[in-house]
C-alpha cells in the first residue's frame, strides 16, 4: 500500500469528514481503484534536441550555449538613450519598472533555484546615432550585436564585466523606434566581447518595456536560458498554440508560470518528478506545478521527436488570475522551430486565443490519437490522472 493509499484509509477509518477534521479540502473527489503504474525508463520521455534553429530549443540536453538555469546569476544592467530620445526620467525610475519583479518571477518559477542579482549601472551612457539608425523596423542578427557591443563600449570602462554572468541594455523606453526589446542569442566566436569575456546571451529592452513591465525580462531570460518563444510568428493567430499559458508564450498571460515541460528542460524540476509511460493504463497524482516537491509531469512518448504531457495548473502564485484550476494536456515536438507550435495546448482549437479554460474538470476525457487521458478526482495531494494507451 503505498504512502497515499495509507493516508486515506486511516482517515476513513477514524470517520474523519471536512467538517469535524478539516483536512478535506472543498474540491475532494473520490477515486475509484488504482489501476496500478507501470512506468518506463525516463530517457524514452527526454525528447532530444534537435538543434532545429541552433540558438533556442525545448529538448534534451539543455543548450550549452545558453545561460546555466540553476544558481546565482549577476546581470549587469546598463542604459542607454539617443541624441533623438532624450531620457527625460531617472535610470532608478526606470530599473524600477523591472524589480523586483523579473527576480520574484524566476525564484519564484525555479522554486529558488534560480537566483537573480540585478547590478544596475545608473547612468544613461548616449548611444551616437538617433533611435531611428539602428534597424530596429527590421533587425537582424549583425545589426542587433553591433548595437549591443557599441553600448557595452561606452560602459566597459566603468563596469568591470569579469565577474558577471550576463548583462541587458536598457533603452530609453521613450524611444519609439525601439518599438520591441529582444533576446541576443550567438554561438561562440559571435558573441559580445567586454573585459576579455565573450557573452552569448544577452537581451535588449524597447519601448514595449512600458507595456510589459517588469514581466519582460523573465520572457527574454527564458530566451537566455535557451527557451523558444510558444506564440505564433505567422499571421494566423499569434496565440492559438498555448494562448495565456506560460511567459513564453503571452508575457501579460494570467498563466504566465512556465510549462512544466519547461521547468525540467531548465532542471527545476528533477526526473523523479517526471512519469513516462507508454502503453496500458497508468494513474499519477500530479502535485500543483505552482508548489514545489511531489510529481508534476505525466509524459507519454508520440514519437522520437514528440510527447503528450498533463501537469496541474492551480489559480495561485505565477498563476493566480486563472479562472479554472486543473489539470492540463498539451504536446511537445522538439522538430518544431521556435514560433511555429513547438508546444500545443489540448484539445487543439486555432480559435481561441486564451485557452483558459482548457484545464479538465472532474470526469473529462481528452483524446489524442491512440491515448486517452482522464481526470478521475482530486485527494490531498494533488489531481488524479489516469493515462490509457
Amino acid at each position: 500500500m503505498n504512502k497515499l493509499k495509507l493516508v486515506l484509509f486511516i482517515l476513513l477509518l477514524a470517520g474523519c469528514s471536512k467538517k469535524d477534521s478539516g483536512i478535506l479540502p472543498d474540491a475532494l473527489s473520490p477515486v475509484d481503484i488504482d489501476p496500478g503504474l507501470t512506468p518506463i525508463a525516463i530517457t524514452n520521455c527526454k525528447l532530444p534536441e534537435l538543434l532545429v534553429r541552433g540558438d533556442v530549443g525545448i529538448g534534451f540536453p539543455k543548450l550549452a550555449n545558453r545561460l546555466r538555469s540553476i544558481g546565482n546569476l549577476k546581470v549587469n544592467v546598463i542604459f542607454v538613450d539617443f541624441p533623438d530620445a532624450p531620457a527625460t526620467q531617472t535610470t532608478q525610475e526606470i530599473f524600477k519598472i523591472l524589480t523586483p519583479t523579473a527576480e520574484n518571477y524566476l525564484s519564484s518559477s525555479s522554486y529558488g533555484k534560480l537566483s537573480l542579482q540585478l547590478v544596475p549601472q545608473h547612468k544613461w551612457y548616449r548611444m551616437s546615432k538617433t533611435s531611428t539608425s539602428y534597424g530596429w523596423t527590421n533587425l537582424t542578427f549583425a545589426s542587433h550585436r553591433k548595437y549591443i557591443q557599441e553600448a557595452i563600449s561606452y560602459s566597459d570602462p566603468e563596469i568591470d564585466f569579469s565577474g558577471s554572468d550576463a548583462f541587458i541594455i536598457i533603452a530609453n523606453p521613450n524611444a519609439a523606434a525601439l518599438k520591441n526589446g529582444p533576446a541576443f542569442t550567438a554561438s561562440i566566436g559571435a558573441g559580445i566581447t567586454a573585459d576579455g569575456k565573450e557573452f552569448l546571451s544577452s537581451a535588449t529592452s524597447g519601448a514595449d518595456l512600458l507595456y510589459w513591465e517588469g514581466y519582460w525580462l523573465p520572457h527574454e531570460f527564458g530566451h537566455m536560458m535557451g527557451l523558444v518563444d510558444l506564440y505564433e510568428y505567422g499571421a494566423i493567430s499569434a496565440h492559438r498554440y498555448v494562448g495565456e499559458w506560460s511567459i513564453m508564450g503571452l508575457i501579460s498571460g494570467k498563466g504566465k508560470d512556465l510549462f512544466g515541460w519547461e521547468k525540467w528542460v531548465l532542471g527545476w524540476l528533477s526526473d523523479d518528478q517526471v512519469v513516462c509511460v507508454n502503453s496500458g493504463v497508468n494513474r499519477v497524482t500530479l502535485t500543483p506545478l505552482e508548489t514545489p516537491g511531489g510529481t508534476k509531469l505525466f509524459v507519454s512518448p508520440l514519437s522520437s521527436t514528440s510527447a503528450l504531457v498533463v501537469e496541474s495548473r492551480q489559480a495561485s502564485v505565477l498563476n493566480s488570475g486563472i479562472p479554472k484550476s486543473g489539470p492540463l494536456v498539451y504536446l511537445v515536438d522538439t522538430s518544431i522551430p521556435s514560433g511555429n507550435g513547438t508546444v500545443k495546448v489540448l484539445p487543439i482549437d486555432d480559435v481561441d486565443s486564451k485557452k483558459l479554460f482548457l484545464t479538465m474538470s472532474v470526469g473529462q476525457e481528452i483524446k489524442f490519437g491512440n491515448l486517452t487521458v482522464k481526470y478521475v478526482g482530486k485527494n490531498l495531494l494533488g489531481d488524479v490522472i489516469d493515462l490509457k494507451r
